[in-house]
């Protein structure tokens, strides 16, 4: 993976996937990166339950809670 720095300085990495349906193959750019959510608590655990992005329904978005 590669490591890229973004506008606002966040560090992030790209990985392609591939999705199998079928006979068909999807590919697509995935972006992982570490953030700091901050903001009404509802709103937080909300954005962790359904995911953070526009295809949060095909299963990208999730978020992972770091300690």
């Amino acid at each position: 993976m590669l490591g890229f720095k973004s506008y606002y300085n966040l560090i992030f990495n790209i990985k392609r996937i591939s999705i199998n349906k079928g006979n068909a193959t999807t590919h697509h750019r995935a972006y992982m990166m570490d953030l700091i959510l901050e903001g009404d608590l509802n709103l937080i655990e909300f954005a962790y339950d359904v995911g953070i992005g526009e295809k949060n329904s095909m299963g990208f978005g999730m978020v992972k809670l770091l300690e």
